[in-house]
């Protein structure tokens, strides 16, 4: 299992360095197959405790980005999946505590299908379902998550091809 960093955001951890570098993560679209529904895991900690996101986590040093994925979701949520090799979307994420950067993250979001495994809500996720795509707006949901699911609901029917990966990354600095 992956030990992540401390988490200067929260005040237990207040005393902890924060990371001098960005932190790489990983995540998965998992979609049901008419793409209606989404497989979405409440976070059990934060940053963003509560929140509704895709399955996903630390790379952990040596682990190839597929690997990191793939064991991720196993971790989250007891499924077995296969990766897909092209990342849908790349996203940059700094969040600021007052005036400094507490986390930078490079978060790589790839599609993936389930192979096996009984669905549960384990490690770092408070819950796990399968959610109609129609019931987003009325969660608590991550920055940009929507966005990303359209793109990547795109990609998984043929509607959009993967374009050159820079010109994707979107960067979202949010304040907590």
């Amino acid at each position: 299992m992956l030990q992540t960093p401390m988490n200067p955001l929260n005040p237990e951890d207040a005393a902890v360095e924060k990371p001098p570098r960005p932190l790489v993560g990983v995540g998965a679209v998992i979609f049901n197959a008419t793409t209606t529904q989404v497989l979405l895991i409440r976070r059990g900690h934060a940053p963003a405790e509560g929140h509704w996101s895709v399955p996903g986590g630390m790379v952990e040093r040596g682990e190839m980005l597929a690997v990191a994925c793939a064991r991720e979701v196993e971790e989250e949520t007891g499924l077995r999946v296969k990766v897909h090799a092209q990342p849908v979307k790349i996203i940059e994420r700094v969040i600021q505590q007052d005036t400094d950067v507490a986390y930078h993250y490079l978060i790589i979001d790839f599609l993936a299908e389930v192979m096996g495994g009984e669905l549960q809500a384990n490690d770092d996720a408070a819950a796990v379902e399968w959610v109609p795509m129609a019931d987003l707006k009325g969660r608590l949901t991550t920055a940009g998550l929507e966005e990303m699911l359209e793109r990547a609901k795109q990609v998984a029917v043929g509607e959009e091809t993967r374009v050159p990966l820079l010109s994707q990354i979107d960067t979202v600095d949010r304040s907590h």
